[in-house]
C-alpha cells in the first residue's frame, strides 16, 4: 500500500562523515586546529593559577624556604601539564591522519617549532579517517578560547611599538623642561 501521509524512510547515515564531541580533558579522539589552539589556551588557564597557589602556599612569595612538597606539587602539575599537551598534540596529529608518534618531535629543538606551525596551521582529513570520525564544528566558546593568544600578541605588538615612543616622548619632555629651568 502506498500511504502518502506516512513520513520518508531516511537513508542509512553515511559513517565516512559521521561526528563525535570533543572533551577537553579527552586523550582520545581527533581535534582540529581552532580546537587545538583553545585547548592548548585552557589548560594554560588552568595551569598557571595552580602553580600561582601553590607558591602562595609554600611561603616563597614572603622569602621561606621551599618545603619538599613543594617541589613535589610542581612535578605532579608539570607532569599533568605535559601528559596533556602531548595528548592533544597526538589528538591534532590524528586529525591529519597521521601517528601520533610524531608528537615525539616535539622534543627536539627547533624542530619543535616546524611542528607547532605544523599542527597550528595544517589541515585535518575532511570526514572519518582511520583514527575516529571528525569533530563537530567549534563552539563559540573553543573560538573566544582560542582567540585569546591572539588578543595576547596584539597586545604586545601595541605595547612593543608604543613603549618605545613614549620613553621617547618622556625624554624630550624632561630635555624641554630642563632648556627652560
Amino acid at each position: 500500500m502506498d500511504n502518502h501521509y506516512q513520513a520518508p524512510a531516511s537513508a542509512p547515515a553515511d559513517p565516512a562523515f559521521s561526528t563525535y564531541q570533543p572533551r577537553f580533558l579527552s586523550l582520545s579522539g581527533r581535534i582540529g586546529r581552532l580546537r587545538y589552539l583553545a585547548y592548548c589556551m585552557g589548560l594554560m588557564l588552568i595551569t598557571y593559577p595552580v602553580i600561582f597557589i601553590i607558591f602562595s602556599l609554600s611561603g616563597l612569595f614572603t622569602g621561606q624556604p621551599p618545603g619538599p612538597m613543594v617541589f613535589i606539587s610542581l612535578a605532579v602539575v608539570y607532569l599533568a601539564l605535559l601528559v596533556f599537551t602531548f595528548g592533544y598534540a597526538v589528538r591534532r596529529l590524528n586529525d591529519m591522519d597521521q601517528s601520533g608518534w610524531l608528537s615525539l618531535l616535539m622534543l627536539i629543538p627547533l624542530v619543535n617549532v616546524i611542528m607547532v606551525l605544523v599542527l597550528l596551521f595544517a589541515r585535518g582529513t575532511a570526514g572519518s579517517n582511520r583514527y575516529g570520525p571528525a569533530p563537530v564544528p567549534n563552539t563559540k566558546g573553543v573560538v573566544v578560547l582560542a582567540l585569546i593568544p591572539l588578543l595576547f600578541a596584539v597586545l604586545g605588538i601595541v605595547a612593543a611599538i608604543s613603549l618605545p615612543a613614549y620613553q621617547q616622548y618622556i625624554l624630550q619632555a624632561e630635555q624641554m623642561q630642563q632648556a627652560f629651568e
